[in-house]
């Protein structure tokens, strides 16, 4: 529990292994043939965000480009086992998603009611998945939805509507997850990613 807080990879890895790898080194093979998929994939949705941002194809260039390049992002992708790279892809999922739910409640007024509150059930789907990849998406996405309501131009009502959709997911996924938890260790925790968690395991432990 204090080592990878990613039940997400290692689920993905457990499936990618299922017929058999050769041990603990076909194990880290996989985990890094999924890290270097999630660095590409990563790459592709942040090309789609800059280009949907700034309609510029010159500008979601660069901005792959800068990416790729970042210090240690490439050689961490091909030589490690993390979770970053695929929390980065599901969160640049989240904000292209996010995008599109603002930019059709704001100006596709033709668009069906039901159709745009699918999109906002999706987001929340993005969201759990989020949080199963690193513990950190559930608070900093949650924000980042109810600011994005905030702004809203749509009605109250409409937008108490989308909030329960969006977090829909997320709350089932976080709570389901924190209660295997505490079968297995008797706290509610997500390892040491936070102070209150570091704490509470602290604690339980002595």
């Amino acid at each position: 529990i204090n080592a990878f807080r990613s039940p997400l990879i290692s689920w993905l890895i457990a499936v990618a292994s299922f017929e058999g790898t050769g041990g603990s080194e076909g194990y880290v093979h996989i985990g890094k043939l999924i890290n270097i998929g999630a660095f590409l994939l990563s790459l592709a949705l942040l090309y789609v965000l800059t280009e949907k941002l700034w309609h510029s194809r010159l500008v979601a260039s660069l901005a792959m480009l800068m990416f790729s390049l970042g210090r240690g992002l490439a050689a961490s992708a091909v030589s490690m086992v993390t979770p970053d790279f695929l929390f980065a892809a599901l969160t640049l999922t989240y904000f292209i998603v996010l995008l599109r739910c603002l930019r059709e409640d704001r100006l596709n007024e033709d668009r069906l009611e039901e159709d745009r509150l699918k999109d906002w059930f999706f987001l929340g789907s993005v969201h759990g998945l989020a949080y199963l990849a690193k513990a950190f998406a559930l608070p900093w996405l949650a924000v980042c939805t109810l600011v994005a309501l905030a702004f809203s131009t749509k009605p109250w009502k409409a937008r108490l509507v989308r909030l329960a959709l969006a977090a829909l997911i997320p709350v089932m996924v976080a709570s389901s997850w924190s209660t295997v938890l505490h079968s297995k260790y008797g706290v509610f925790t997500t390892g040491t990613q936070f102070r209150a968690n570091i704490l509470q395991w602290t604690l339980h432990a002595y």
